[in-house]
């Protein structure tokens, strides 16, 4: 099974330097990560999901077409994740 992982900020491009400090603290400076481009987030929000209002944290797990098939407001938990991968990404 092939994984990927992306960080999405979703704060606007203002706050780079804190977006680059939080990276380098939880020693992810090298995973791909990406950065709002347009200081008109609620916009993009819309854009990424039309359900979604800007809470934070937001996860969206995909399918292998690429479709998502979950996605959660709050902090996921391991076990959530765990679940998730056991029953082969099944839409929940």
């Amino acid at each position: 099974m092939l994984t990927a992982n992306v960080l999405i900020a979703t704060d606007s491009p203002e706050q780079n330097q804190e977006i680059a400090q939080t990276l380098q603290r939880y020693r992810l400076e090298r995973a791909e990560s990406w950065v709002f481009a347009d200081s008109y987030v609620e916009r993009l929000r819309f854009e990424v999901d039309k359900e979604w209002y800007g809470e934070l944290p937001r996860t969206y797990f995909f399918n292998a077409q690429g479709r998502v098939v979950t996605s959660l407001s709050g902090v996921l938990d391991h076990a959530q994740t765990e679940r998730w991968i056991r029953e082969g990404g099944k839409e929940s």
